[in-house]
């Protein structure tokens, strides 16, 4: 078991990453379409964009995987949660807010076919509960840490978003 989860050490640092970036965006996107003014049910709307993409996600993006292989999905999936991120503080626009949490939904789906894929090809019968149990305190921690870092910057500025986005990059 532990040279399973050596051998995981990497995915690990990057699921750590990477969910802590999408749930440092999540908080960041609500605190700032507040400061922008926009209403509750557009801002809920908004923000439930991200379902839509990730259930869109959840049936499609196992094709692309498939297609392109594992490793070139999750760096195509990183790279364009990236450059969503990065869109947001540019053009504070409802509809396009909308498209791009769709975007990240959809993506986001990707990226944990694939790292979840990579976790359940390492567990064999014996150790498979163990390591899911591992991978889902890490998940549910780095959400925790991601909310948390809302307090090292502005929501206001472009800052925050330059964060989530260096933390999604760093995950590849």
């Amino acid at each position: 078991m532990r040279q399973t989860i050596i051998s995981l050490t990497s995915l690990i640092l990057s699921i750590i990453l990477l969910i802590a970036g999408n749930a440092f965006l999540m908080t960041l996107l609500g605190l700032r379409l507040s400061i922008e003014d926009f209403s509750a049910s557009v801002i809920g709307w908004i923000l439930a964009f991200y379902s839509i993409g990730f259930v869109a996600g959840t049936l499609y993006a196992g094709r692309i995987i498939e297609k392109v292989g594992h490793i070139r999905a999750f760096a195509v999936f990183a790279a364009v949660l990236s450059a969503s991120i990065l869109i947001y503080p540019m053009a504070v626009q409802a509809g396009l807010w909308g498209g791009l949490r769709a975007v990240g939904g959809f993506v986001m789906a990707g990226l944990m076919i694939v790292m979840e894929s990579w976790f359940s090809s390492k567990a064999d019968n014996r150790n498979r509960a163990s390591l899911f149990a591992i991978y889902q305190v890490i998940f549910f921690l780095s959400t925790a840490g991601g909310q948390v870092l809302i307090r090292v910057a502005d929501p206001a500025g472009f800052i925050p978003f330059s964060l989530a986005t260096i933390l999604v990059v760093l995950a590849l």
